[in-house]
This record gives structure tokens, sequence and C-alpha cells, in this order.
């Protein structure tokens, strides 16, 4: 009888023994996914669409790829996300890639077995062009009694249209400010009104846009009595 039962209840130990070792062989062979979701912004907070997004695992092999783009969602899309699909239970390092941006890795980005990884919102800087500010003021004599208008012209490095805001500053106080229209080929006119004799330090401030780097020239402006020339404008261009 002792033996019956040991080969009645073996059956049933050595089935079940094979069903937890095809399991283990089914969860070896597919392996569980998680997702590591995001948004990407430029450092204006523009969402970015387009940007290569990798999942590095720990030896240097990319296992999951994907670009931004729009998702849909309820109350409008969501530019910028991205979802990746990876194992799960490892580390990986994400990397963020796009032309005319300043590539991000982010190490060790945990994913775990019971939830999607969100790396919320990522910054992705935009490589903004340089440029250079001139001014000019209207005559090369000025007196107390008139106006002193300056010719101001934003340069960028490459073919761009500027944009954004110049403000003309001496010491603290703003003596003048005009804002680039795109069409404006990046000159604009500021009046700063009456100077009064001597000496004036000015500083000139570009503001910068979404692809212009912001910059500065200083610049020293002589108001002379009437019949005496002043001192001819010197600019010392500085850049951001």
């Amino acid at each position: 009888m002792n033996r019956r039962l040991t080969r009645t209840l073996a059956l049933p130990l050595a089935a079940a023994a094979a069903l937890v070792s095809l399991s283990a062989a089914s969860a070896e062979a597919h392996p569980r996914t998680s997702r590591i979701q995001g948004v990407v912004a430029d450092q204006s907070g523009h969402y970015v669409d387009d940007v290569l997004v990798e999942a590095f695992d720990s030896d240097g092999d990319i296992v999951a790829s994907a670009f931004t783009y729009a998702s849909d969602r309820e109350y409008g899309p969501q530019h910028g996300y991205f979802v990746l699909e990876v194992p799960a239970g490892h580390d990986y390092t994400v990397a963020l890639s796009k032309r005319g941006y300043v590539a991000v890795d982010l190490q060790r980005v945990d994913v775990s077995r019971n939830r999607p990884t969100s790396l919320g919102q990522l910054e992705l800087d935009k490589r903004l062009i340089p440029t250079e500010v001139t001014a000019a003021p209207d005559d090369q004599v000025v007196t107390p009694a008139e106006r002193v208008r300056l010719h101001i012209n934003v340069v960028p490095d490459r073919s761009a249209k500027p944009t954004g805001t110049v403000v003309v500053k001496e010491g603290r106080a703003t003596l003048g400010r005009a804002t680039l229209r795109p069409g404006s080929q990046g000159r604009v006119t500021v009046d700063l009104g009456k100077l009064s004799r001597g000496t004036h330090a000015l500083r000139v401030l570009y503001s910068g846009s979404d692809l212009l780097k912001a910059s500065d020239s200083r610049l020293a402006l002589t108001v002379a009595r009437p019949g005496r020339r002043h001192d001819r404008l010197v600019l010392r261009p500085n850049v951001w």
C-alpha cells in the first residue's frame, strides 16, 4: 500500500515540477518588459519632436530606441513625448540627441518590474548661434540740447533673422529699449533722449532668441558744449 501511495503522490509532484521548469524556461525566453517614458523640451520650455532617445545596457548595447513625437491626448497632443520598451529589473543609460542640440546622457535609470519608469520633463539645450552687437550715433557731434539716437545692428554668426529686444543702459538705469522685428534684418534705432554734458559709459544688450545667443557691447559717449567735438564712439563687443 505504501509503495502505491508513494507512486500516486510522485506523479502530481513530478508534473508540478515540470510545470515550474517550463514556466522558468518561458520566463527566461520571454523576459518581462517595462517602459521608460518622458517628454523633452529645450531651455525655453518648448517641447521638441524628432529627438532620438536610446536606452543602453551595462555592456553599452542599444536595447531600445525611439523618436519623440506628438502623442494623442484627450485635451491636445503632447509634443516631445517618448516611450521605450525595455527588459525590466535592470539599470540603463538613456541618451538624447538631435542635430543642433547638446546631447544628454542619463546614467543609471532603474527600470522596475512593477511599473513604468517616468523621467518627467527632460531638458535638451539648443545650440544657439553667436551674435555681435554694433551701435553708432546719429551724429559724431552731440550737445546737451540734442537727442541722442543710437543705430543698433545685431549680426549673427550664420544666416538667421534676429528677433528679440535690445536695451541701452547706463549703470543700472535703462535709457532706452526697442524690439527687433523679423523683417528688420537685425537693425533698430533707439532714442536715448538728451544726455548731460560729459562722458557716458553705455551698454547695449541684445536679449537673444530661440535661435540666437544673447550678446552685448560697451561704449563711451562724450557729450560736449556746442562747437566742440566729442570723442568717437568706442565699441567693445562681448558675447554672453
